[in-house]
Parts: structure tokens; C-alpha cells; sequence
């Protein structure tokens, strides 16, 4: 089997390991002797002495990247060339500062916690290679103020749960941005506030905000001219609540928002290449608008109220339109 996976090194940068307490020697030199790179992930079960014992027991250039649970940074050898970690957290994280010590080469970090506390969330602005961020956990909105000021060379960034009333006033400063995810960021005490951050995103490509929300797109949107895909999932958004759209868009999808007719808005993205409106069950009009959209080259309509025969549809296929129903 070793034979098999040395092999499988020629072609792959990587292998997939799981090591144990009582594995992670023999990986260790398995690794060192195939040149071998490694995407390590332990078990949930593994605590953080476990895990610091696996981690000193593999050559540490071989660790690409690292999947864990529970870890403490400040007991971890130095890991100089993973440039991917994802931990889940039982309890608050300790040691930002640390992280950056072991890993000094990070890209992307995907942390979530059922309760994150930062303290000195400022620590991580020694990640200079850190481009991609994914953090599924409430956290105090100082600290995610203070956190993301301290990553202003991030190009994607994924906040959920995070029980956030408004956008942080700093994610205005990650103008290197091209793709941003919120899902339920909401609090319960009235709409979602702080749009006006996301003006000076100049490079965002890609949007996606997933149980937010929404009932109504806010006009910072229709002025992000790089805007070329859009998600808009499970949010209320109906009739003028679609008013600010990006005429940019390549790719839209509006999905559970309880639409009943096609939103007359969608007549002006002339650009629009894909769009999908699963999920909305009582949309059952409106179709001829589509007609507009001389680009679309895809439309997904699955789960709706469309009867069967539908003319306008058929002048899509026509028009070399895919449609998935």
C-alpha cells in the first residue's frame, strides 16, 4: 500500500493522512523518505496534547495543511510550510499572537467556535500571507472590528453566525476583496445595518448572503461595478426590494425568497448569464421577462409554480438556453 501511495506522490503534491498517537512515527518517515507533502487531519477525539505529540512526531515541512480540534498554539512546534488550517473549537482559542509563529506561511484560515473569545484578535496581523478567512462563530463586534482591520490584504472572507447587527465599519478597508459570504449575520432588534462599508470593495466579484435577512438590496450594491455574481438565498427580498441590483451581474440567484412573478428589475441586467430561482413555489408569472436577457445561457427554475407548458420558455431553449426545471 505504501508502494501504491509513493507512486501517487509523482503525481499529487499531497496525501490525505488521519495520524494516531501510535501511527504518526511511521508517517513521519514515510513522508521524509517519498519527499512527500501532507494534508493532515486529526480526529475530533484528539485533545491538545494528543495532537502536539502527532504533530512533533511528522517532519514539520511536510505539513501542507492541517485540520483539528482543540488545539493550543502556544504548545505547537512551528509549521513553515502549511499554508491551510481549519480548527473547530469546543472552547475559546487562545494565543492569535501564537498562531502566527506556527504558521507563518498560512493562506486560509477556517475557524468556528460555539463561542469565540478573541483577546487580542490584533495578533493575527502577523499573517501577512492570509488571504482567505472563514469564521462561523458569535463573536463581540469589537472584536471582529479589531480582527479584520488587522487583515487588510484578505481577497475572501466568510462570516457566519456571527449574530452581527451591522457590517463592520472595517470591512471597508478590505479593498482587495473579491469574494464575501454572510449567512445569518442578523441580530433580533429590527434590519441589517452598515451597508455603506461595502463601498470601497472596488474588486468584489462575488456575493453571497445567505439567510440575512434581506428585504431589500441597499443602492451600495448598484455602484460595485466588479459585482459579477450574486447569491441571495432564503432572504424576503421581493417586488422594489430588487431596485439596486448590479447591472454587472453575470450570475444571479435569488433562491426561497417566496416570489410569485419574475421581478420586472431582472429586464435590466443585460449582462446575466446564469440565473436561478429554485425554491420560490408559488412563482408562477412573469416569464416573458426573461425574453430580455439575450445572454442567459442558463436558468434554473426547479421547485416553482410553472405549469408545464410555458411558450416563453421554450423561446429560451430556443435561443440556446439550458433549463432546468
Amino acid at each position: 500500500m505504501l508502494r501504491a501511495a509513493a507512486a501517487a506522490c509523482r503525481w499529487f503534491p499531497g496525501v490525505r493522512a488521519a495520524p494516531t498517537l501510535e501511527t504518526a512515527e511511521g508517517l513521519g518517515a514515510w513522508l521524509l523518505r517519498n519527499q512527500a507533502a501532507a494534508h493532515v487531519q486529526l480526529s475530533p477525539t484528539t485533545d491538545h496534547r494528543q495532537a502536539t505529540a502527532i504533530l512533533r512526531a511528522l517532519p514539520a515541512n511536510a505539513i501542507s495543511s492541517l485540520a483539528a480540534h482543540n488545539l493550543m498554539f502556544t504548545a505547537l512546534p512551528q509549521l513553515p510550510a502549511a499554508t491551510s488550517l481549519a480548527i473547530r473549537l469546543g472552547s475559546a482559542l487562545q494565543g492569535w499572537a501564537d498562531l502566527a509563529r506556527c504558521f507563518p506561511q498560512l493562506r486560509c484560515l477556517d475557524c468556528t467556535s460555539r463561542a469565540l473569545e478573541m483577546g487580542d484578535p490584533a495578533g493575527l496581523s502577523s499573517l501577512s500571507a492570509l488571504t482567505s478567512f472563514r469564521l462561523v462563530s458569535p463573536v463581540p463586534p469589537a472584536d471582529l472590528e479589531c480582527l479584520l482591520g488587522s487583515l487588510p490584504q484578505l481577497r475572501r472572507l466568510s462570516l457566519a453566525a456571527t449574530r452581527l447587527r451591522s457590517l463592520p465599519r472595517t470591512l471597508s478597508t478590505l479593498t482587495a476583496l473579491t469574494y464575501l459570504l454572510l449567512r445569518h449575520p442578523w441580530g433580533r432588534d429590527g434590519p441589517f445595518r452598515g451597508w455603506e462599508h461595502l463601498a470601497p470593495l472596488r474588486q468584489l466579484e462575488q456575493l453571497a448572503l445567505v439567510l440575512a435577512g434581506v428585504d431589500s438590496l441597499a443602492p451600495v450594491l448598484a455602484g460595485l461595478a466588479s459585482l459579477t455574481r450574486l447569491c441571495l438565498t432564503n432572504n424576503p427580498v421581493s417586488g422594489a426590494g430588487f431596485q439596486h441590483l448590479p447591472p454587472s451581474l453575470k450570475s444571479l440567484q435569488i433562491r426561497g425568497a417566496r416570489l410569485a412573478t419574475v421581478p420586472e428589475q431582472l429586464t435590466a441586467l443585460t449582462a446575466l448569464e446564469e440565473l436561478a430561482l429554485p425554491s420560490n413555489h408559488r412563482l408562477a408569472a412573469g416569464w416573458a421577462r426573461l425574453g430580455q436577457l439575450t445572454q442567459l445561457r442558463r436558468l434554473d427554475i426547479s421547485r416553482t409554480g410553472l405549469a408545464w407548458e410555458c411558450p416563453e420558455l421554450d423561446a429560451l431553449r430556443a435561443a440556446g438556453c439550458q433549463v432546468v426545471r
